[in-house]
């Protein structure tokens, strides 16, 4: 069985009726090419996940049944941001190399 997809929706969610529109919309429609029936998985960056089933599907927007939330995770403990100066094309992979490092 193939993992559920997962999308990006900005704002709050709650279960119940929704609506997906935009880029996400687009995504699930015609890359991946879910139409009515299908599932993914919703989530805001809040830490929970939402199940949800297309009910109605078109290029440019979906609406879906969001189920409750089946997981929640804390927000992280650090927030990181990293900084780089002007550099040669060339190095910009070194210094991504390097900051991901462990």
């Amino acid at each position: 069985m193939a993992a559920l997809p997962r999308v990006y929706l900005p704002g709050p969610l709650q279960p119940g009726p929704g609506s997906v529109a935009g880029d996400a919309a687009r995504r699930l429609t015609t890359v991946l090419r879910l139409s009515r029936g299908d599932e993914f998985l919703a989530f805001s960056g809040d830490g929970h996940e939402y199940p949800a089933v297309i009910d109605q599907a078109s290029g440019k927007r979906i609406t879906a049944s969001l189920g409750a939330p089946s997981r929640h995770e804390p927000p992280p403990a650090l927030s990181l941001e990293l900084y780089a100066g002007l550099v040669r094309a060339n190095r910009f992979d070194l210094i991504v190399e390097k900051a991901t490092e462990t």
